[in-house]
């Protein structure tokens, strides 16, 4: 879904609305324009599609890698002293306005979104990305009510249905989500905002997986001789 489905809809969309020209997709492949120059043609295409599939093999471990130092990063940030307090950063005053955690979060979103430019940087990718770093850390709510997992309470920062006030909902409303979310007071259900990048890099590494192994399924079609050549 990540790395297929979701960025080949995006790319759909906005290439319908004009933003993305559908010359400027991912080839693997060519094929030959005319008949007289097929056996020329095809063994170019042959090599293109070779060099193709090594890039966007190359493109897919160094996301994976990429991905891996984004979450470890992540972990390094939630359990050392908040990155504020570091040199040269003492030059701020106590009573700075930016938490720490949110100090955090932007660290990691420049790494996420770095990775994007370096390896990516196309608009599709960013819009599955971003949408998974926001629906990815909702869609924990219920593991974190039912107890699945839990978030240290240091971590805990980001609570998305603190604002919901239940006696707007109806009676049903609140029971079904009371019943999704394991708990009575889903209000207090928190979340660590830092994993919205997380998401993000993930996306990414499954985006880059995904072209690698299309690329691989393509090339054998690729290979097969043309109705001219036989």
């Amino acid at each position: 879904v990540l790395g297929g489905i979701l960025p080949r809809l995006f790319e759909a969309m906005l290439e319908s609305l004009g933003f993305v020209d559908s010359t400027t997709r991912t080839r693997t492949t060519q094929q030959p324009q005319e008949e007289e120059e097929v056996v020329v043609l095809e063994t170019s295409s042959s090599a293109a599609s070779a060099a193709q599939e090594a890039l966007l093999k190359r493109r897919a471990i160094l996301a994976v890698g990429t991905t891996a130092l984004i979450i470890k990063l992540s972990e390094y940030l939630e359990t050392h002293p908040p990155i504020m307090d570091y040199e040269p950063f003492l030059f701020q005053s106590s009573s700075s306005s930016t938490p720490s955690s949110l100090a955090n979060l932007m660290v990691l979103l420049s790494a996420a979104l770095g990775q994007w430019a370096i390896l990516d940087g196309s608009l599709p990718a960013l819009l599955s990305a971003s949408i998974t770093s926001i629906g990815g850390p909702l869609s924990e709510l219920p593991f974190v009510g039912h107890g699945v997992w839990v978030y240290l309470d240091s971590a805990r920062d980001y609570f998305p249905l603190a604002g919901m006030d239940k006696s707007l909902g109806s009676n049903n409303f609140d029971r079904l989500l009371t019943w999704l979310l394991g708990v009575p007071d889903y209000t207090n259900l928190g979340l660590s905002s830092i994993t919205g990048p997380c998401y993000f890099a993930v996306t990414m590494d499954a985006i880059a997986l995904g072209r690698w192994f299309d690329a691989m399924e393509e090339e054998p079609s690729s290979n097969e001789p043309s109705d001219s050549q036989t």
